[in-house]
């Protein structure tokens, strides 16, 4: 079954996507129960993606390494969604 909260606020999203990126208990606590299909924000989906192979892989947030990610993946990526990815890391970058 599928939850998904309506209407969408894509800020509670880049919320949720900014904990997984900078809370390895967020990711402990979110990633067995978060599914991309959760998720209205297409790039939103492609970001958690990449959270939980790098949190299955080192049990931990990937913090600045998401980046590394990005930058691993933006060439497989369709131009307006590694635009949106882009724009959403440089904010995330600039606050924390």
């Amino acid at each position: 079954m599928s939850y998904r909260l309506t209407p969408v606020d894509s800020e509670q999203e880049k919320r949720v996507l900014t904990g997984l990126i900078i809370s390895t208990k967020f990711c402990r606590d979110a990633i067995p129960i978060l599914k991309a299909e959760h998720l209205e924000i297409e790039y939103g989906r492609t970001v958690l993606r990449w959270v939980k192979i790098y949190y299955d892989e080192y049990r931990k947030a990937p913090g600045i390494h998401v980046q590394d990610l990005f930058e691993e993946q933006r060439p497989r990526m369709r131009e307006e969604v590694a635009g949106l990815v882009g724009g959403f890391l440089a904010d995330l970058s600039e606050k924390y």
